[in-house]
């Protein structure tokens, strides 16, 4: 699998977009940048939260605490980057049938 880091995602939407139509083009700009926005406010919150349980002083802290918000995102991320995966290979099974159900 393409991996589930930045570069990952970028694979994955790239691949999914140059699959659609205009119409969805536009439709998966959208919800890209919506999905960027609920990241961003995401990252925001879960960091106001760590500032309040790794609030010690020290380098220690420091240290403990990225370790903490990497792991806390990646799930976000990969999830996000997984779902453009699915959706991309949803597109290239084509239209659902009666065949298609059954081959399943």
């Amino acid at each position: 699998m393409e991996g589930t880091s930045l570069a990952g995602r970028y694979i994955q939407y790239k691949g999914l977009r140059e699959a659609l139509d205009e119409a969805g083009r536009k439709k998966l700009t959208v919800s890209q940048r919506d999905w960027i926005k609920s990241r961003d406010s995401t990252i925001a919150f879960n960091s106001h939260l760590l500032d309040f349980s790794y609030s010690a002083p020290g380098t220690m802290w420091i240290a403990i605490r990225a370790g903490v918000a990497d792991s806390d995102m990646a799930g976000f991320v990969r999830n996000r980057t997984l779902r453009l995966r699915e959706w991309r290979k949803r597109l290239a099974r084509g239209p659902v049938d009666e065949e298609s159900l059954l081959n399943e």
